[in-house]
This record gives structure tokens, C-alpha cells and sequence, in this order.
């Protein structure tokens, strides 16, 4: 213990947490993204909806690794509007639907999906 080097590991746990933030932020613009375009845009559903569903799975699935810890599933009810709004603008450029067809905040519509968790 006494030639550990503290500053190091500081710095790689550091570095560690923040990765694993990225990670969950990057698997719920993914989701929100998806679960955006199976909800509002229909002229693609009939065509789409099954790669829609098994990548809304996949992200679910990813997030549900992370949320194994509190601290991370804490940490995406903080980002999540900041996620949302990237996600949204995503969806808008994607869909070239109105803003007004995504008028639902993120919590709701991960609610009506039944991904929101009340465990924590």
C-alpha cells in the first residue's frame, strides 16, 4: 500500500465515473430518440417499427446494466431533460416533423413506455 500512487487512482476513478455518466447519457438519448420516432412518426412505422422496437430494447437493456447502480440511475433523473432536448432535436431533424409533434417531456414518455423504474 505504501508505493500505491493515490494521485493516479484518484484520477482513474475520476476518470472511470465520468465515462460511466457518458455512457448512461449516451444509451438514454439513444432510447429517447427511438421511443420518440415509434411514438410520432407515423409515415415510417409500418416499415421501421421492428428495428425501432429491438433497438428501444437494447438501449432499455443497456440502461438497466447501469441503473444496477443508484448512483447512475440518480445521475440520469438529473440529466434527463438536457438528454431529452438533444434527443428531440434529433427526432425534429430525422422526422422533419414540427416541434409541436413532440410535445411530451421525457419523463412521460419514458412513463407511457414503462421504462421509468420506481425501485430507487
Amino acid at each position: 500500500m505504501e508505493n500505491l500512487d493515490w494521485q493516479h487512482l484518484s484520477e482513474e476513478i475520476e476518470a472511470l465515473g465520468i465515462e460511466q455518466r457518458r455512457k448512461v447519457e449516451s444509451y438514454l438519448k439513444q432510447l429517447l430518440i427511438h421511443l420518440l420516432l415509434y411514438r410520432y412518426w407515423k409515415i415510417q412505422k409500418e416499415d421501421c417499427q421492428r428495428g425501432w422496437q429491438i433497438k428501444i430494447t437494447n438501449f432499455r437493456d443497456e440502461l438497466e446494466f447501469s441503473f444496477r447502480s443508484k448512483i447512475l440511475y440518480n445521475y440520469s433523473l438529473n440529466c434527463l431533460d438536457a438528454v431529452y432536448i438533444k434527443a428531440r432535436r434529433q427526432a425534429i431533424q430525422k422526422t422533419a416533423l414540427h416541434l409541436r409533434f413532440f410535445q411530451i417531456n421525457a419523463l412521460l414518455l419514458l412513463k407511457i413506455f414503462s421504462i421509468v423504474s420506481t425501485s430507487y
